[in-house]
């Protein structure tokens, strides 16, 4: 395994900067996000001995944190893209897996990289980007990380999506955003948000009314339909956090040499949350299904299923959430020319304290009777897309909870190729 040693940074080039609690919450409640101790960097470094890499401190126990990057530009050709660190210092350089695509107008071109998580396809000195990336730790055994992200550069769309393991007895520490050809940033800032695992006091209530005790959670997986659950001997307060299922990916149907077929991928299933102290006798929970992938041909895929929880008083008076299953991704008949076969939309969800939308698939692309993207499925609240195919194949099933699955491709084939399901809903059970 190949390894880089961390440069170490000096205080005139960045800014701490860490929200204060009491400033968010009046003191009852917890920043869901805490900034780094780096805060935000200048890449120009004030204008003086611009940077060729700034890294980041991540803290132990942390298994999701946000990238945030603005206006940067390098001084040279090369690729925005990220390394992620382990043991004080050792940045990993190899085995990473992953694509970047970019859309501009009708056209798309894609690439990939193994040294370093790529971010861009447009290599450019003049290129300028601002987005997000979101990282998520998706296997604690080896320490493997997924992330999943999109960007502008002001005349495109770059997407990107990948993973990579640091190993089993190297927990990631560090986070590094650099120039794949070692160029200088010659503008734009950067920042790291990591989702706080602080346990702190729930909600303010009103007029003194006390929140969740500041104890963690018994938490419950629920991947089954259970028509009568019943919460724990007293529990005094419940949430539920319902994630409905993945859409299916689309089929295609190959027309031969010098064509191109790629079926869209399904959407994301929706998010509804909610937590009470009015504690039900029982709860319906229903797991959506995940839809399926379209058959062998031009075929959709199917749309996922809802998953609900609805209390037995009233019933649905005290708690009613349904969460929507993702979209459906199309079907694709190969071409010659250029075309975007339909990826599905996230589900919608109602009846929550916290009501989220899915994420929508990564569109595929056909481009002159070449593949420009691979269909990505889409993701949701709390697991990242898992389901993208590589060419001619068919559609990879999605496997995390509530994720789309990817749309079926072919190239310079007559070969008929079917979708890949979508991954059932999940509950979440969280009891006080």
């Amino acid at each position: 395994m190949a390894i880089e040693s961390s440069t170490t940074k000096t205080a005139n080039w960045r800014r701490y900067v860490k929200d204060s609690i009491d400033s968010l919450s009046g003191g009852s409640t917890a920043s869901a996000f805490i900034e780094t101790t780096e805060g935000t960097f200048d890449l120009t470094n004030g204008g003086a001995d611009d940077l060729t890499e700034a890294d980041f401190t991540i803290p132990a126990g942390v298994k999701v944190f946000h990238v945030a990057f603005n206006d940067v530009s390098f001084d040279n050709t090369g690729l925005l893209a990220c390394r992620l660190g382990h043991s004080a210092g050792t940045f990993l350089s190899s085995g990473y897996t992953g694509n970047a695509a970019r859309i501009s107008g009708t056209a798309a071109t894609e690439g990939s990289a193994t040294s370093y998580g790529r971010w861009a396809i447009s290599t450019g000195a003049g290129n300028i980007w601002s987005g997000v990336v979101t990282f998520s730790l998706i296997n604690e055994t080896d320490n493997t990380w997924a992330w999943s992200g999109s960007s502008e550069n002001g005349t495109a769309s770059e997407f990107m999506a990948g993973h990579v393991s640091l190993g089993s007895s190297n927990e990631l520490d560090a986070f590094r955003l650099l120039q794949s050809a070692g160029s200088n940033f010659d503008g734009g800032e950067c920042r790291v948000l990591v989702e706080n695992t602080a346990v702190s006091t729930g909600p303010k209530g009103d007029q003194g009314d006390a929140g969740v005790p500041g104890t963690a959670p018994t938490v419950t997986y629920i991947t089954a339909t259970d028509a009568a659950w019943a919460p724990a001997a007293g529990t005094t307060y419940i949430r539920f956090t319902a994630i409905g299922a993945g859409g299916g990916g689309g089929g295609c149907d190959g027309q031969g040499s010098a064509t191109c077929a790629t079926g869209g991928a399904g959407g994301g299933g929706g998010t509804a949350s909610k937590q009470t102290s009015t504690i039900d006798a029982t709860y319906a929970l229903t797991i959506g299904a995940g839809g399926s992938g379209g058959a062998s041909g031009a075929n959709n895929g199917a749309a996922g299923g809802a998953t609900t929880v609805v209390g037995s008083v009233g019933p649905g008076t005290n708690m009613n959430l349904s969460a929507g299953g993702g979209a459906l991704g199309s079907g694709s008949t190969g071409s010659s020319g250029n075309s975007v076969p339909s990826s599905g939309l996230g589900g919608t969800s109602t009846g929550g304290d916290l009501n989220i939308t899915g994420g929508a698939a990564l569109d595929s692309t056909i481009v002159n009777g070449e593949r420009g993207t691979l269909p990505l499925g889409g993701a949701n609240t709390h697991f990242p897309a898992d389901a993208q195919t590589t060419s001619n194949l068919a559609g990879t099933n999605a496997s995390n909870p509530g994720t789309g699955g990817a749309g079926a491709n072919t190239i310079n084939t007559s070969t008929n190729r079917a979708g890949g399901d979508g991954a059932d809903g999940i509950i979440i059970i969280e009891e006080w």
